[in-house]
């Protein structure tokens, strides 16, 4: 489980983020509701770029304070809310599948949100339809689960040259919690995680890399 008091200061201390590219002093972006910080990498590497596209796997992703692989969290649920109330654990399952489909979509959306307003290049919303796509962005989020009603995502991102599977620009991680503030277009917070993760890395990008290009 991980401790929220923790996950707290961690914000708090995040508020002002860090300049700069060198291995000492990496790169952060904090708000209220989420930060990103650079693991690896060299960002830089990525000005010129028309735009990115973006793929997820959730395969390794754990659920809840337990931190368990989500096909056992999952069938736990199912089967706790049937034996409450019957039904209920089919419909809880179905929301779920549901949901996961908008994870991306949902990361997508709040990255170019914030990037059609500044000179950060979009994330193409249809994969291979813009020629100038050098670099995808590789999602692997590693938990989600509820604290005090709220979802605290924690996720990596790698970006890699199309050109080259191998070679990895940088690396990412996050923490984005799904807010009023940014679910009002989802059916619940989960998919407002994955907005506000979108929503934090452009605007990394926004002060960082791109508003100097």
């Amino acid at each position: 489980m991980r401790n929220y008091t923790t996950v707290l200061l961690l914000l708090i201390l995040l508020q002002n983020p860090v300049t700069g590219f060198s291995q000492k002093q990496k790169m952060k972006w904090g708000s209220s509701d989420g930060t990103v910080t650079l693991v690896s990498g060299d960002p830089q590497k990525l000005l010129g770029s028309k735009s990115f596209t973006a793929t997820l796997n959730a395969e390794k992703m754990k659920l809840g304070q337990d931190e368990e692989v989500d096909s056992v969290y999952i069938k736990r649920k199912v089967r706790e809310l049937n034996a409450k109330k019957p039904g209920k654990g089919d419909d809880f399952l179905k929301e779920w599948e549901s949901t996961r489909l908008v994870f991306l979509p949902c990361f997508i959306d709040g990255f170019n949100a914030k990037a059609v307003k500044t000179a950060v290049p979009p994330i193409d919303t249809i994969p291979g339809t813009n020629a100038g796509s050098a670099f995808t962005m590789l999602l692997h989020p590693d938990l989600l689960y509820y604290n005090q009603g709220t979802p605290m995502l924690f996720m990596r991102l790698d970006i890699i040259a199309n050109k080259d599977k191998n070679d990895t620009i940088a690396e990412f991680s996050f923490l984005s919690m799904g807010t009023n503030s940014t679910s009002k277009h989802y059916p619940n917070y989960n998919p407002a995680a994955f907005y506000k993760a979108g929503d934090i890395l452009a605007k990394l990008f926004d002060k960082y890399i791109f508003k100097f290009n």
